[in-house]
């Protein structure tokens, strides 16, 4: 399977905390797949872990990432799903449409907002800004039990070409087993800068 390729690379007072690659694919209806993903985290600087998961290797499944015709009043969806150790299990639905936002990047309008969750964990919920045609721009939370109160902020936005891709893929994935369509896919690095607390 064809997948876009997106390097995200989150930054906290100017320091890397975590560096993640996801694999996105869209199938014929429109809607948009999580196959995967691996982030790298880091605490003051240092690595510290990587749970990666791949569609298809030790059990792990796809999820929706994005419905073709998001509306509020869907009653959510799976985003994937990894078994232990990974246990990754986020689900999401709309929690508003039409929305206008500004980061360092640019200010974008009809913005949609969907919040992420883990039923486990009643009352607490990540809320990420999808602009048109650049994807992630912001990210916020909401709930009493929301723990990490995380947000980030688009800082930089670039469409890379083929050949830099290819040779970081060949690089950084072989070892997971990657798909071969993933070292031959589009791809496009966003840069975030994170803090934490208040909305």
């Amino acid at each position: 399977m064809r997948t876009l390729v997106v390097l995200e690379k989150d930054y906290t007072a100017g320091r890397l905390s975590e560096a993640e690659i996801a694999f996105r694919a869209q199938d014929n209806e429109g809607n948009v797949w999580h196959m995967g993903e691996y982030p790298e985290e880091y605490e003051k600087g240092k690595f510290v872990d990587a749970p990666a998961w791949i569609a298809g290797l030790k059990g792990a499944r796809a999820g929706i990432a994005m419905l073709a015709k998001p509306q509020l009043g869907d009653p959510g969806h799976r985003q994937g799903f990894a078994p232990a150790p990974i246990s990754w299990h986020d689900h999401a639905r709309v929690y508003k449409v039409g929305q206008r936002t500004c980061v360092p990047v640019d200010c974008y309008e009809n913005v949609l907002v969907i919040e992420e969750f883990e039923r486990p964990k009643p009352g607490a919920f990540q809320l990420k800004y999808y602009a048109p045609g650049v994807g992630k721009v912001r990210v916020g939370w909401r709930g009493a039990k929301e723990e990490e109160r995380e947000r980030l902020t688009l800082v930089d936005y670039r469409r890379l070409s083929r050949r830099p891709w290819r040779r970081c893929a060949r690089r950084r994935w072989k070892w997971i087993g990657a798909p071969t369509s993933a070292t031959r896919s589009t791809a496009r690095r966003h840069r975030y800068s994170r803090s934490r607390g208040d909305k």
